[in-house]
Order: structure tokens, then C-alpha cells, then sequence
């Protein structure tokens, strides 16, 4: 599979970046790899130092997956009839601002939008993509497609939550005086009768 091992990035392809960190898996395209697919992502994101996106790396990655596994896999492997075996590959890529997953199959179908949430009802396959993913989508490439998905990063604080741009981390005083009111307000609605 020279496709799937090029390193050639179909994520953003008009962009010069150049990805800082790099890793793969290839798999049988069997209902256990999405487990394992999973397991590298939350692996790859814990190595990285990246452990507070790992959820949502985790989220699309399984999602990606399964989509892979769906069109071109064995839900229900039948070992007597089966003449040949599919490979996936699952790609992840480190870009300063963002992290990109592709997951590579045989299937020549591109993915549709995702259907939009209706009521309360929760969300599931492209529908999780759509919501976790700040971009995502497929390409064919010669030997099947690629469903690819990016996740941005953001710097974290010392607590680790994410630093967005423009903002500052909280100084002492700031987070002393956010203590303070949120403690006073809720101690000033707990019991006021309803």
C-alpha cells in the first residue's frame, strides 16, 4: 500500500505548512479496528502532550473509522468466504495550530454533509464529526478516498484549560476576585425560595 504510507498530506493542500509530528497505523478493515484505531489516537495525543484534546481526537477518530470499516470492512467476518482482506490506514498530523486525522480506505464513495440534529436526539456518526471537527470532508485519491477531519489546539493554562487567542492567562488576582463572585453568587442563590 505505497498510497496509504506516502506522507503526502491531503489536509489543506493549498497551505505551505509543513506538519511538525507524524504517525500512522494500517489496519484490516475489521470491526476491532476501530478499538485499535482509538487506542493509537488516545496513545498519539498522550505522547504528544496533547492529553487535553484527546476526547475529541479519540471522537473522530472512532467516528472516521467506523465509516471506513462500514463501506469497505467486515462487520461480521465470514472466514470461509472471504477472498480477500481491506486495509484502512489512520494518519495523524501535528500542525502548529491544529491537529489533523485521515483515515484511508477503498471505497470510492465520498462522504455526504452530515444530517442535521433534530429535537433532543443525540448525535451520531458525521453528526459528531460536524460538531467536534472546525473542518472536515473527504478526497478520492487513486486507490480509494480519504475522510479527513482537523481539531484545533490551543495553548493551555497552568490548570490546563485552553488558552484561546487574544485572551491571558489568570493572574492571581483575577482568579481570586472570579472565586470570589462566583462563590458569592452561589451562596446567594442556594437559598433564595423559589
Amino acid at each position: 500500500m505505497t498510497m496509504v504510507e506516502d506522507r503526502t498530506v491531503i489536509l489543506q493542500p493549498d497551505e505551505p505548512e509543513e506538519p511538525r509530528l507524524f504517525d500512522f497505523l494500517d489496519l484490516v478493515a475489521l470491526s476491532t479496528a476501530v478499538s485499535c484505531a482509538c487506542v493509537f489516537m488516545a496513545y498519539t495525543m498522550r505522547s504528544w502532550q496533547a492529553g487535553f484534546i484527546e476526547h475529541q481526537a479519540v471522537m473522530l477518530t472512532r467516528e472516521l473509522t467506523t465509516q471506513a470499516i462500514t463501506a469497505t470492512g467486515y462487520t461480521k467476518p465470514d472466514w470461509y468466504h472471504q477472498e480477500r482482506l481491506s486495509f484502512i490506514a489512520v494518519r495523524v498530523f501535528g500542525f502548529r495550530e491544529r491537529i489533523g486525522i485521515e483515515v484511508w480506505d477503498r471505497s470510492t464513495d465520498l462522504l455526504p454533509p452530515a444530517k442535521p440534529i433534530v429535537g433532543y436526539e443525540r448525535p451520531s456518526g458525521l453528526q459528531v464529526v460536524d460538531l467536534v471537527a472546525s473542518k472536515w470532508g473527504s478526497s478520492p485519491v487513486p486507490s480509494g478516498r480519504v475522510m479527513w477531519a482537523e481539531l484545533p489546539v490551543y495553548e493551555v493554562t497552568a490548570v490546563g484549560l485552553p488558552l484561546l487567542p487574544g485572551s491571558q492567562a489568570p493572574t492571581h488576582a483575577r482568579r481570586a476576585r472570579w472565586s470570589r463572585r462566583l462563590t458569592t453568587s452561589i451562596s446567594s442563590t442556594r437559598f433564595q425560595k423559589a
